[in-house]
């Protein structure tokens, strides 16, 4: 089912559109409001799939102050082609940071920090680090109590 909107659409004194339960209302010049049918408050939306196209949809979301839950087994996919992305970010003083990318097959950080330990318990996985000259890749290990580095 779709239901296409245009703000020019909804000609009623205080832009609303109706429904059984809720109410979709023109917030902002560009915002569309999901809300109750008092407008006391927002309504929870329940998706299956969200698919958005930056060019007709949108570019970003931003979930404000509130939880934003999914249900079990639930996913963040991107398009099913190797160079679509999704992208984390956070306000860094005045402007926005790129911190996290899902991109080609892997999550890339472009900027983090633990608050906990990173507990690599495989002894075949560890922390890979690039020879800046030769560019071989060398992964960091722990064997008795011993620090080790070897080339992968």
């Amino acid at each position: 089912m779709s239901i296409f909107v245009d703000h020019k659409m909804l000609k009623h004194k205080f832009h609303k559109l109706l429904l059984s339960k809720v109410m979709l209302r023109s917030w902002a010049p560009n915002e569309l409001a999901i809300r109750k049918l008092d407008d006391s408050g927002y309504a929870d939306l329940f998706l299956q799939n969200l698919f958005c196209d930056y060019f007709e949809v949108a570019s970003q979301f931003n979930w404000g102050q509130h939880a934003f839950a999914t249900v079990q087994n639930a996913y963040f996919s991107t398009q099913g082609y190797p160079t679509s992305s999704i992208t984390l970010r956070s306000v860094n003083g005045g402007s926005y940071r790129n911190c996290a990318k899902l991109l080609g097959g892997f999550l890339e950080l472009l900027y983090g920090k633990l608050t906990g330990d990173l507990d690599v318990s495989a002894n075949n996985i560890g922390p890979l680090l690039i020879d800046r000259v030769t560019g071989t890749k060398y992964r960091l290990y722990v064997s008795d109590g011993v620090l080790g580095i070897e080339a992968v």
